[in-house]
């Protein structure tokens, strides 16, 4: 009878193992770890990411961005991303590589809690950056670029009715203008009509008092 367990243990032991080598894989080709979004003993299914692996000539740089930027960026960015080395700046070009799809609870310098989304941006150049691992680094995403453009803050713009629109100052009181928005990011927006050059507007639409023939003072 003791000899049956034993071997009953025997055959369960071994169904074990078999389940184990089924779920072990293996990478096509090897390189160094640079991401693991999988957390310990969690549960993956098919096409899901386990492990990020890098080459060793791939260089990039790691950094946390508020969730309010992230939707901004994507894949194939171009960045900006400055060194201080010793009392004197390198700058390389690069550009976004990755993209985590959840955003992580940090604390900010002022100790206040905010989410932020890991991003990676993989250099050109590598070879002039061995030596550099480690360094803290300032990264600049080039959202926009164009040689001369018509910006505004951002809280400017306000919608109404699918419409966007700007409160413009004429004759001392905010007058309702519809605009064409080419481009937003974070803090201005790239205005491509209804605006020109030297016109006022009201910076922050949604203060309370503004409204259409509203009267306004300027400070």
């Amino acid at each position: 009878m003791l000899t049956s367990q034993i071997e009953a243990q025997k055959t369960k032991v071994s169904q074990l193992e078999d389940k184990i080598e089924k779920c072990q894989v293996k990478a096509e080709k090897g390189g160094i770890v640079t991401g693991l979004p999988v957390k310990d003993m969690s549960v993956i299914q098919a096409g899901e990411t386990a492990v990020v692996l890098g080459g060793s000539a791939e260089t990039f740089v790691e950094a946390d961005v508020l969730t309010s930027v992230a939707p901004y960026l994507s894949v194939g960015t171009l960045a900006r991303v400055t060194f201080k080395l010793r009392g004197r700046d390198e700058t390389y070009e690069g550009a976004v590589s990755r993209i985590y799809e959840f955003a992580e609870q940090k604390t900010s310098s002022l100790g206040l809690k905010e989410y932020r989304v890991h991003v990676e941006v993989t250099l050109e150049e590598p070879e002039t950056l061995k030596g550099k691992e480690g360094y803290g680094v300032h990264v600049e995403f080039l959202l926009f670029g164009n040689g001369d453009v018509l910006t505004v803050p951002q809280d400017a713009v306000f919608e109404a009715e699918d419409e966007k629109y700007v409160f413009e100052i004429q004759d001392g009181r905010a007058k309702k203008v519809p605009v064409k928005v080419r481009y937003e990011t974070g803090i201005y927006a790239v205005i491509e009509s209804g605006l020109t050059e030297g016109e006022e507007v009201i910076a922050k639409a949604g203060e309370e008092g503004i409204y259409e023939d509203a009267k306004v003072r300027k400070q």
